[in-house]
């Protein structure tokens, strides 16, 4: 339905642009027509999209402020509902010091300095930090909107701003629209720009990109409580747009009814720029087709958006009828198809290509919760949906299931096995992060130098409090106080001869064999220059003794995922194996779980010192440590 209407419009743009003989016109109305921006207007539209923007009641909001006429008026505009509803909230003014043109720095002080005085406003400054001449770069456009966000990010981290107001307009919303459209962008892209989103150009920024929410809440208690064997993050920064249903002249209109100024950039008005000036001119100063004209690119985008998250929902749906296990500590996700089948089966007798559709949302879903890929794209998993849901293959295919690759996932079917009349392949999948590769996807490695006693030393910009994006699933931070070098990097097969069979059976039952390479290890070079694992983070086990380790100190989380709907607790795989059972009795330890997620050792217990044997005998039975007998446990990873 919405594709030959997206490609209508897509040659109606290219039979116009091809038309030399354009009707000037004007683009906005006389702005002496157009009506400010009420404030009961501006409050109905921000609180329509709010609550989806946050989880709790938060009282300061970011506001991006550039000096033009759009994030002028929604300053203005926010100032107006401040003063008049109590629940909304404190607005920070942010503005970006660009470093692209001379003056750019003067004419920041001076928007800080309108903040203040229209709109009782505080504001930080942000100057981007160029790494070359900005006017030499030839993605100019590019570079700066991603410095723009990362800075926007950044100090919504420091000032403690979980959102950001930004005052992007129907008008953009018709540009981006188009833009999109010349490309041949017409799936989901006809979405446009979104009301909330989170932050885009951030990815790997801990506090800023889907992480820094257990930074503001207590740690759990482990007694009586059901937890994680590692913390899953939450969070994130949030970009807010209340503006989308307004154009342009409203917002000028408000300025000049509130007597707010603003600056122009005179880059905006040079068609040959950038694509989005083109557009620009275009719509200004000729007559479009009416299916190209902002209402009904606008009217396009709100259409797709219901259908869109109407298919979420249906997907959603699929989820909660796949039975799934999730286990972070090795990032591994079994699931089983056979509802989920059934639906799509259902559904496939009446539209094939919904149903195909919605398959393909479903297993790009799954892929997302344990892939190192920064995006899934959903359009690459035919395959996918042809191997796991065979009614819908368009060429059948007779061959049994085999494991295959696709948006940084590497699904393995089940061993042999049967359920009623139909293989277990069919129905009962594994899905992990994909195997490394020497040539596109080597494995990660992040290096800690020695004495790094406090992880933020090591931080760049895309740390907070030392955390690390590691392996696009992990986030870590590592404190090492000694004279050598500590690395984490993946499993190998290497390490297999250098660890007691114990430990093995723990990795095997935690991670299956397919997946064993992309478990982390923690590694620390002994005086010989040799390599040794000194702990594997994620299972909260520690090899070695205290003295080798030296104090080294992690923490380590799993990345921010999507259940649709599910809680945490449904999916996560808290069973430990009769193996692993069995080895707690024997060796006298107790192996980290969703209910004890504690660091252990499993290397015997350094004998103690004839002195400190004597003051371990002049303590009370209250002042004594606990000790066991033969082996040694103690808390040395920060929850």
């Amino acid at each position: 339905m919405w594709r030959p209407h997206c490609l209508r419009l897509t040659r109606e743009l290219r039979a116009s642009t091809r038309n030399a003989t354009f009707v000037s016109r004007s683009y906005s109305q006389d702005v002496s027509k157009a009506a400010p921006i009420s404030t009961e207007e501006f409050w109905d539209a921000f609180v329509a999209i709010w609550p989806y923007a946050r989880k709790t009641d938060a009282s300061r909001i970011g506001l991006a402020v550039s000096g033009g006429v759009d994030s002028m008026a929604l300053a203005s505009l926010c100032n107006s509902a401040a003063k008049k509803y109590d629940k909304f909230p404190e607005c920070v003014g942010l503005i970006v010091d660009h470093k692209s043109r001379e003056g750019s720095s003067e004419e920041a002080l001076w928007v800080a300095e309108q903040l203040r005085k229209h709109a009782g406003m505080s504001s930080h400054i942000l100057p981007l930090q160029w790494p070359e001449n900005p006017h030499e770069a030839t993605d100019f456009e590019t570079q700066a909107r991603r410095f723009r966000y990362r800075a926007l990010g950044l100090a919504c981290r420091e000032h403690g701003l979980p959102s950001i107001l930004v005052a992007h307009h129907a008008d953009d919303q018709a540009e981006t629209l188009l833009m999109r459209l010349m490309v041949g962008r017409v799936r989901t892209g006809m979405q446009g720009i979104q009301a909330v989103k989170e932050i885009p150009e951030c990815y790997g920024l801990h506090g800023v990109h889907q992480s820094g929410g257990l930074d503001l809440v207590p740690v759990p208690t482990a007694e009586g409580r059901q937890r994680q064997p590692i913390r899953i993050e939450t969070g994130g920064i949030k970009i807010i747009r209340p503006l989308l249903q307004f154009r342009k002249e409203r917002l000028i209109a408000t300025c000049l009814a509130n007597e707010v100024p603003w600056t122009e950039d005179k880059t905006n008005h040079d068609k040959t720029l950038t694509d989005r000036n083109a557009i620009r001119h275009v719509f200004k100063n000729h007559q479009l087709p009416v299916a190209l004209q902002p209402e009904s690119l606008v009217g396009l985008s709100h259409r797709m958006q219901e259908r869109v998250e109407d298919g979420r929902e249906i997907e959603k749906g699929l989820l909660k009828l796949c039975k799934l296990r999730l286990d972070v500590r090795g990032g591994i996700l079994r699931v089983n198809f056979s509802k989920a089948r059934l639906a799509i089966d259902k559904l496939a007798a009446t539209d094939d290509k919904l149903a195909r559709t919605l398959a393909a949302q479903l297993l790009s879903h799954l892929a997302t919760l344990v892939s190192h890929a920064p995006v899934v794209k959903t359009n690459r998993f035919d395959f996918a949906v042809d191997t796991i849901f065979p009614i819908l293959q368009l060429t059948k295919i007779s061959t049994p299931p085999r494991p295959f690759t696709v948006g940084g996932a590497f699904f393995c079917p089940s061993p042999a096995g049967q359920v009623g009349s139909v293989p277990k392949a069919e129905f009962e999948w594994t899905v992990g992060r994909q195997p490394y590769s020497k040539g596109n996807d080597p494995p990660p490695l992040l290096v800690i130098p020695p004495r790094n006693i406090d992880p933020a030393v090591v931080a760049t910009d895309s740390t907070s409090a030392g955390y690390q994006m590691f392996d696009g699933r992990f986030w870590v931070r590592i404190a090492n106080p000694t004279d050598h070098t500590v690395r984490l990097r993946p499993f190998s097969e290497k390490d297999l001869p250098h660890i007691k069979k114990p430990l093995k059976n723990i990795i095997t039952s935690v991670t299956p064999t397919s997946f064993r390479e992309t478990l982390p290890v923690l590694t620390k070079t002994d005086t010989d220059g040799n390599e040794k694992i000194i702990a594997i983070p994620t299972l909260g086990i520690r090899l070695g003794s205290r003295n080798f380790v030296g104090g080294i100190r992690w923490s380590i989380r799993y990345k921010k995922i999507d259940i649709g709907g599910l809680h945490v607790e449904d999916i996560l795989n808290s069973q430990v194996s009769d193996e692993i059972k069995k080895l707690e009795r024997k060796e006298r330890i107790t192996i980290a779980t969703a209910k004890q997620p504690r660091i252990i050792d499993i290397a015997p217990a350094p004998r103690l010192a004839r002195k400190e044997k004597s003051h371990f005998r002049s303590l009370s039975k209250w002042e004594k440590p606990e000790r066991k007998k033969g082996r040694d446990e103690q808390v040395i990873g920060w929850q």
